[in-house]
């Protein structure tokens, strides 16, 4: 996203975060995207699986809805929070500040840690409409509709047919090595 916007000639920096909740780990560099448009800074971040926002969340504190979940930036004087707002309930989704980082900062950071076998060795695909998000993450299919979700584990037979009528992918284009994950 970071390559696409300064192709595009948005005003951005790259910054890290440290998730505050995440399976496995408790803290983990993740790269997002700060955006200044009209004097305003956005956080940009559609990496964050199915807790990302579709929509630039302000830093200015202001409530974004989207299709799963409400955001908001909040500032604290010395570090800023993401928060998200699930089934009623606001939680803290990461820190960070507003120091560019490079993507060499982050080919590093990731070597051999916990984040590089989410992105090397499990499946994750996201399909957001503006009526519902769909995720496939590991051997999980979860459905986001309004406030309503839906998890189901993914059987072997099925997981194909599920890529293929839920990502809109072509059969010719899943690739077959998805199998050899799934045990």
């Amino acid at each position: 996203m970071y390559l696409l916007l300064l192709s595009l000639n948005f005003d951005v920096i790259l910054i890290a975060s440290s998730h505050v909740r995440r399976e496995g780990d408790t803290t983990v560099d993740h790269p997002a995207c700060l955006v200044k448009i009209d004097d305003c800074q956005y956080l940009v971040d559609v990496a964050d699986g199915y807790c990302s926002s579709r929509i630039p969340v302000n830093l200015n504190g202001d409530l974004v809805e989207d299709v799963n979940f409400s955001y908001k930036v909040a500032n604290d004087g010395h570090q800023y929070t993401l928060k998200i707002k699930e089934n009623d309930e606001w939680k803290d989704r990461y820190i960070f500040n507003l120091k560019p980082k490079t993507i060499e900062y982050f080919k590093n950071e990731f070597t051999g840690s916990t984040t590089e076998k989410i992105f090397n060795e499990i499946i994750f695909l996201v399909n957001t409409t503006t009526v519902e998000k769909k995720v496939i993450f590991d051997k999980r299919f979860i459905c986001f509709n309004g406030k309503e979700k839906r998890t189901t584990d993914i059987d072997e037979n099925c997981f194909q047919e599920i890529i293929r009528t839920h990502f809109g992918v072509p059969e010719n284009l899943i690739p077959i090595h998805f199998q050899k994950l799934l045990p």
